[in-house]
């Protein structure tokens, strides 16, 4: 009786035996774990901060005169992004990536506009913008503050895939 291994008869099971192959059909990894509700939370109050700032920037266009000078357009892509942050589609590092550029980003025009209501050339509500923005920078440190304290942050994959 031959007991050597049984060549393979057809293509189809010569292509079973590839490392490609059976790499395709390997479990998949589990997805890292959602971010902790109270950064979605924050990410939340954030879009509602800013959807206040860009509705009073809208009264008197000055949000289109931004937009076409440029100066608008980092904080309207925060504003995008911010969204699959609160649906919790955002990763742990892109979620403090973003806190990060969106704390920049309200500092920056939380001294902006108290610059312009310190000088007295007043666009329409430079006090109401400048509390909105440093409203933003203090929910950003929230949101910081909550990434460092999230137990799942620091998760490793886990799962047969993860052993590999």
């Amino acid at each position: 009786m031959d007991t050597s291994p049984e060549e393979p008869q057809t293509v189809n099971d010569q292509l079973r035996q590839l490392p490609a192959y059976q790499a395709m059909l390997a479990p998949v990894q589990e997805l890292a774990p959602a971010p902790l509700t109270a950064s979605r939370v924050v990410a939340a109050l954030m879009q509602l901060k800013d959807t206040a700032a860009i509705l009073l920037l809208l009264s008197d266009g000055s949000l289109l005169v931004s937009i076409i000078c440029l100066f608008g357009v980092p904080g309207l892509v925060l504003y995008g992004l911010r969204w699959r942050q609160v649906r919790g589609r955002t990763g742990h590092k892109a979620i403090m990536t973003q806190t990060v550029l969106s704390l920049l980003h309200e500092l920056f025009w939380t001294y902006a506009f108290h610059d312009v209501h310190a000088g007295g050339d007043n666009p329409p509500h430079p006090e109401v913008l400048t509390l909105l923005y440093g409203l933003g920078a203090v929910l950003c440190v929230a949101q910081l503050l909550a990434g460092r304290l999230d137990p799942q942050a620091t998760a490793y994959p886990t799962g047969p895939a993860a052993t590999q």
